[in-house]
C-alpha cells in the first residue's frame, strides 16, 4: 500500500508530497502555477481517464530499474 508524506523542498520553500512503498520513496509530488509534476525513476503507467470527473491514474513498478 503507498503511503503519503509532506515534506518542505529540499533548499526551497514549496510542501512536496512524498509517495512511500514502505521504506522506498517511489515518487515526490510538485506543485506548480496551474499543474502539478510527479517525479520518479519507477513511473510505469500514466492513465488519463475521460470520464466525468477526469482523473489520472499513475503506476509505479519499484522494479523497474532507470539510470
Amino acid at each position: 500500500m503507498l503511503k503519503f508524506k509532506i515534506e518542505k523542498e529540499v533548499g526551497g520553500e514549496r510542501q512536496v508530497v512524498e509517495v512511500w512503498d514502505g521504506d522506498l520513496l517511489v515518487a515526490s509530488i510538485y506543485p506548480h502555477e496551474k499543474s502539478i509534476g510527479v517525479v520518479s525513476k519507477f513511473l510505469r503507467n500514466v492513465v488519463v481517464d475521460d470520464d466525468y470527473p477526469p482523473k489520472a491514474t499513475i503506476e509505479f513498478d519499484v522494479n523497474l530499474k532507470r539510470g
